[in-house]
C-alpha cells in the first residue's frame, strides 16, 4: 500500500522549511487501521526504541523510522504497523500527546496516498509576531479542513513570523493560496506571503551562494581572499554579530582586547565538501570558548541561525561541536560567529573536519 509520505522536511534560512508532515485516515476499512504514523520523534532516537516502545501495545509487524536520504539523519517520524487493528487503536489512545524528551507524539493511523491529499502543506511567512497556532487555524479553516498548523518560535519562545499549514486536500491549500496570499491581516501593515511548502519535486540538495548569507551583514560579510584560502577580515572583527550581546554586535572594547590574540580564522568549507556532514547533520567545530561555558551558552548562540539537532562541550579543553539540520544555516552561523569575541577569547568557528579531531587529542 502506498502512502502519502512527503520527501524529508528542510530548514534553511533562504528556503522555506517544512514541518514533519502529518497524516491522517478516519474512514478506512479494517485492514487500514493497523499501520500508524508517529511525528515528533527525538531526533537522537533509533529505529529500534521505536519498535520496542510501541511492542508494548501488540505484535508490530514492521517500523520504519524516515531518515534523509542524503545525511541519514532521522526526520522526526516514523510508520508503525500492527499485526491487528485493536493493537493500533490501543497505541493511538496511550502514545498520542505522550512528552517523550522534549517532544509531545503525534500519534494517528496513516492513510493511503492519492493525488487528491499530496501537496497540501503550506508555509506562511509575514505573520504578526504574536500570532500562536489557534490565531493561525482561525485565519484559515474557512478554506478547508485542517489536519495541522504549526508556528515557528526563535530560542527564547517569540514567534518568528512564519508557518505552516496542512491542509486534508490540496484544493483545500490553493483556495487558501488564491484568497489570503498578499493579504495585509487587520491591525498590521505588512502583507503575508502563503505559499506550498517545498513540493518534492521541487526539493533537491541546494547549497547557499555566498552572496546569500542573509542582510544586512551580507555584503560585509561577503571575504575576499588570501594566499593562504581564508577570508580576509577588515574593519568588520569591530562589529561581529553577537547573539549574546543586548545590541547583537560584540562590544568594540572587547573586540579590541581579542585583536592581539586572534588567529585568522578559516573559511567554511566547500559546499562540494562533505567533511562536516554527520548522521546529526551538519557539524560545526567551535574553539576558544570561555572557561565557563555551558552547552546553554553554545544553544544561545547558535540557535539564532537554525535548528540545532545536538551539541557537545569539551569546557576543559576550550571547544566543542554544535550539529546544525542544514548546511544554509551551519555556513551562515560559521560566518557570523567566526572571529567574534565572547568574554575576551575570540571564537574559531568552522566546520568539523578530521583534522580538528587529531589537534584536539593531541
Amino acid at each position: 500500500m502506498m502512502l502519502d509520505i512527503m520527501n524529508e522536511p528542510a530548514q534553511h534560512m533562504d528556503e522555506d522549511p517544512c514541518i514533519e508532515d502529518e497524516v491522517v485516515m478516519e474512514n478506512g476499512t479494517t485492514d487500514e487501521k493497523t499501520n500508524l504514523i508517529i511525528n515528533y520523534v527525538p531526533p537522537n532516537m533509533s529505529e529500534a526504541e521505536i519498535k520496542q516502545m510501541f511492542s508494548s501495545m501488540g505484535t508490530v509487524t514492521s517500523c520504519k523510522l524516515i531518515r534523509n536520504r542524503n545525511t541519514g539523519q532521522s526526520l522526526g517520524y516514523a510508520f508503525v504497523n500492527y499485526e491487528k487493528a485493536e493493537e493500533a487503536f490501543k497505541a493511538v489512545e496511550e502514545m498520542n500527546g505522550a512528552r517523550l524528551q522534549n517532544k509531545v507524539l503525534k500519534v494517528s493511523f496513516a492513510r493511503p496516498s492519492s493525488n487528491e491529499i499530496k501537496n497540501a502543506n503550506l508555509y506562511i511567512s509575514g505573520l504578526p509576531k504574536h500570532f500562536k497556532e489557534e490565531d493561525v487555524d482561525g485565519l484559515f479553516r474557512p478554506y478547508g479542513k485542517i489536519i495541522t498548523s504549526k508556528v515557528l518560535k526563535d530560542v527564547d519562545g517569540e514567534g518568528r513570523g512564519t508557518g505552516f499549514v496542512r491542509f486534508d486536500k490540496r484544493h483545500e491549500a490553493q483556495s487558501a493560496i488564491d484568497e489570503l496570499n498578499n493579504r495585509t491581516l487587520p491591525g498590521t501593515s505588512t502583507k503575508i506571503t502563503v505559499k506550498f511548502a517545498n513540493p518534492p519535486n521541487s526539493r533537491q540538495p541546494q547549497f547557499p551562494a555566498q552572496s546569500a548569507i542573509p542582510s544586512p551583514l551580507s555584503r560585509a560579510l561577503t571575504p575576499q581572499r588570501n594566499f593562504s584560502g581564508g577570508p580576509v577580515h577588515h574593519q568588520m572583527l569591530n562589529m561581529r554579530y553577537s547573539p549574546l550581546s543586548p545590541t547583537g554586535f560584540g562590544s568594540s572594547s572587547c573586540q579590541a582586547s581579542c585583536h592581539n590574540n586572534s588567529t585568522s580564522p578559516t573559511s567554511p568549507a566547500s559546499p562540494n565538501s562533505f567533511e562536516g556532514l554527520t548522521a546529526q547533520g551538519w557539524c560545526i567545530f567551535v574553539y576558544g570558548l570561555p572557561q565557563d561555558a555551558t552547552t546553554l551558552f553554545l544553544y544561545k548562540l547558535f540557535s539564532p541561525f537554525g535548528a540545532i539537532t545536538n551539541v557537545e562541550l569539551k569546557a576543559e579543553k576550550g571547544y566543542g561541536f554544535i550539529n546544525m539540520r542544514s548546511y544554509d544555516e551551519a555556513y551562515t552561523a560559521i560566518w557570523f560567529l567566526n572571529g567574534s569575541c565572547h568574554k575576551g577569547k575570540v571564537l574559531q568557528v568552522s566546520f568539523k573536519t578530521s583534522k580538528n579531531n587529531k589537534q584536539q587529542r593531541s
